[in-house]
């Protein structure tokens, strides 16, 4: 039953916001970060800003410990393009926890603890928004995002090509596919 509660709730939820205008930047130039906590690959604290990945396709992943499609289809899906991507350097991957709602759950602690369960070697961030004074994550006020799973692809132009909800594996790689050849073709031309 519960099962079929988030599915339901995940579906609805999907719907009603997917068509809504007031969520998303899609086809704008992506903005900092302004992530205050990272841990790397490893589960160690680093630092890490987006330009840290210039010239490369970034699949970032939000999600919140908590949040039950973030388990159920999210990370799946993240793990799944990770594995595919994985030894191109044209990619990057990472996972960012964007506290909105139960502060007290969705902890650093969390994190580690999420980022070992998926065993998943991508930096995974924590994003309370408190650092910029916010009552929410500083990722989904910048990028205008809904809740979780959400999921923001940017091209190596630094433009948000996608920016929704989760993602269908199949659709994100067709995504991740055209941005590099986007760029490909473009460096071929100069």
């Amino acid at each position: 039953m519960r099962v079929y509660f988030s599915l339901i709730l995940f579906s609805s939820v999907y719907f009603l916001t997917a068509q809504d205008s007031r969520f998303g930047i899609l086809n704008q130039q992506a903005p900092a970060w302004e992530i205050p906590y990272w841990i790397d690959e490893s589960g160690k604290e680093t630092t890490l800003e987006l330009c840290d990945y210039e010239g490369k396709v970034v699949y970032l992943f939000c999600f919140q410990h908590w949040c039950p499609g973030c388990h159920e289809y999210g990370f799946p899906t993240l793990k799944y393009l990770h594995r595919t991507y994985k030894h191109y350097d044209d990619v990057a991957f990472v996972a960012v926890q964007t506290v909105f709602e139960g502060q007290k759950i969705n902890t650093t602690r969390k994190l580690k603890k999420t980022q070992k369960k998926y065993g998943l070697k991508i930096p995974f961030g924590q994003d309370t928004g408190a650092n910029m004074g916010r009552e929410h994550s500083n990722l989904m006020y910048n990028y205008k995002t809904g809740g979780t799973p959400w999921v923001i692809i940017i091209d190596k132009s630094g433009k948000v090509v996608f920016n929704d909800y989760h993602i269908e594996a199949k659709y994100a790689n067709r995504i991740i596919r055209k941005a590099r050849e986007e760029t490909m073709e473009n460096d071929g031309e100069e």
